[in-house]
């Protein structure tokens, strides 16, 4: 099973709410390579009421600095991909590394939530980045930026979402979820993996459940004295909510619901 979960029994939060890294630029930071931000309500705004908002901004900690040329994502002949200088051809890919040690560990150590990533950027897009199709060169592939494809990939259940997608209803309603849950799960093993606490947990927790699709709540019984598995099963299960109603009542459950007791 994937290490993620042993980073949730291993990092658990006393934060008091989410904590979120996001694209800096989307907070109105002057980063982009025309010394301009991106500055996005809904997330500058909205998500900084009620969550710890993290600007990263790996270009500027690549020490590109403001302004830069622009960059792009490219792929060798081995299918490496690189981020390359729009002016200069410059193969930026080897300061990415660096950042990515230190961010990665830093997103580990604080607990993380969640990631709000610029839309469409080589560096930071969670799946909108538009690769040029060798194939059809009118039709590029969205794929995930180059430093979000790492985060992705060192933490591949936690919610990625870019600020279009929190514009739009569900896209928001799912990160929301997603996000709460793992920050809440963060809590409950506050003390270190306990069966006691997640029993304790599961027992209130029935909006969580009735999110989920109804395969996975009989997953989630049998997993109760493990709570590795239970902490995959449940935050893999709620990539799969779909119905409205049942998800705004788990948030607001898991909102709300007090550290310790877990209880509405």
């Amino acid at each position: 099973m994937d290490s993620t979960w042993d980073r949730i029994l291993l990092h658990p939060t006393h934060a008091s709410v989410p904590r979120l890294a996001v694209s800096s630029c989307l907070l109105g930071n002057p980063v982009r390579y025309d010394g301009s931000d991106k500055k996005a309500e809904t997330v500058a705004t909205a998500m900084a009421y009620h969550c710890e908002l993290l600007p990263v901004c790996p270009e500027v900690e690549m020490g590109m600095g403001v302004p830069r040329e622009t960059i792009r994502i490219e792929e060798d002949d081995a299918g490496n991909r690189l981020l390359i200088g729009n002016d200069s051809g410059t193969d930026y890919t080897p300061r990415l590394q660096p950042v990515l040690d230190k961010r990665l560990q830093e997103f580990r150590e604080l607990g993380m939530s969640g990631f709000i990533f610029k839309a469409r950027s080589p560096s930071c897009a969670p799946g909108s980045y538009p690769m040029p199709n060798p194939h059809a060169s009118d039709s590029p592939e969205p794929t995930y930026g180059l430093f979000t494809a790492a985060v992705r990939d060192h933490f591949p259940l936690l919610p990625m979402i870019d600020e279009e997608q929190l514009q739009q209803h569900h896209p928001r309603r799912l990160f929301n979820l997603r996000m709460y849950a793992h920050f809440r799960l963060r809590q409950v093993f506050h003390d270190g993996p306990s069966t006691t606490a997640l029993r304790a947990f599961h027992a209130v927790a029935g909006p969580v459940h009735a999110a989920m699709p109804n395969c996975c709540r009989a997953d989630l019984e049998a997993a109760l004295e493990d709570p590795r598995t239970y902490c995959h099963r449940l935050l893999g299960c709620l990539r799969e909510a779909n119905d409205q109603e049942a998800m705004d009542a788990a948030i607001r459950f898991l909102r709300k619901a007090p550290p310790g007791s877990l209880s509405v």
